[in-house]
């Protein structure tokens, strides 16, 4: 992992992880564009095979006649955008996942729908 900062004179930066996983097989090159606690904008670069994780907390639905505690299972929809194409991906167990096709760089964006 590498971090790589360009400052001009009197700036200076916080660097903090975020709740965000890619796995691959291969070498992948990830630049983090935007991100906050409901949405990411990556640029990622690599061959082949990848998974990107992103926690986004539970939002568990009730069962009809459960009782009162949460159930495991699907909750809230995101919208993913890789490159031009856009598709749904449901929350479970409070993280987002999303496969990737990488063939060189692509841009990804995870956001709540609606």
């Amino acid at each position: 992992m590498r971090t790589e900062l360009d400052f001009a004179e009197h700036e200076s930066a916080v660097i903090e992880p975020i709740p965000v996983m890619m796995e691959s097989t291969s070498p992948v090159n990830v630049r983090v564009l935007a991100y906050d606690d409901t949405s990411l904008h990556l640029l990622v670069h690599g061959q082949g095979q990848a998974e990107l994780s992103m926690f986004v907390g539970a939002t568990y639905q009730r069962k009809k006649g459960a009782s009162s505690h949460r159930l495991p299972g699907i909750g809230a929809d995101y919208v993913v955008t890789i490159n031009d194409q856009t598709t749904m991906v449901s929350e479970r167990d409070g993280i987002v996942t999303v496969p990737l096709e990488l063939g060189g760089q692509s841009k990804v964006e995870i956001r709540p729908a609606g």
